[in-house]
């Protein structure tokens, strides 16, 4: 796995599932903004998973699911997640061996109140927690997970 750090966020390439201890340390260093998976090598039997996986996250703080619900002055952030999410379900028409899924997030309720903004529109962390582990413990393929579905 290789960690890019920019002031407090972090982009994770190719992460491996870690311990608690592991999960402590990488919380230390900031928060994760991007994950990057490459190759289904990594993501096989041979690394100690049960099943090949693969998922997108997309948005960042604001979320890709304007790319369902538009609203204005978003355009840009839309069509960049509706092409993610395009690419996926294309992508996984031509890869068995591995589960390929968007995880789209909405706002993060803690994330929100650190910036002063009111969170009833947002979701709470745990909440949000909850489509990435559809995305990697279901069986789905070629999905777009709304993260407001899985509260």
């Amino acid at each position: 796995m290789t960690v890019f750090r920019d002031q407090n966020k972090l982009t994770l390439v190719s992460p491996i599932r870690l311990s608690e201890d592991g999960l402590a340390a990488l919380d230390g260093l900031g928060q994760v903004t991007n994950i990057v998976k490459l190759g289904g090598y990594h993501l096989g039997a041979q690394n100690g998973l049960d099943h090949a996986f693969s998922w997108i996250a997309t948005g960042r703080n604001f979320g890709c699911w304007r790319a369902q619900n538009p609203m204005p002055s978003t355009s840009a952030i839309a069509a960049s997640c509706a092409a993610i999410e395009a690419f996926t379900r294309t992508a996984a028409t031509k890869v068995d061996q591995v589960r390929m899924n968007v995880v789209s997030p909405i706002f993060v309720k803690e994330r929100m109140a650190l910036f002063g903004l009111p969170t009833e529109s947002g979701l709470s962390a745990a909440d949000t927690a909850r489509s990435y582990l559809a995305a990697v413990n279901g069986a789905m393929h070629s999905q777009v997970l709304a993260t407001p579905d899985y509260a």
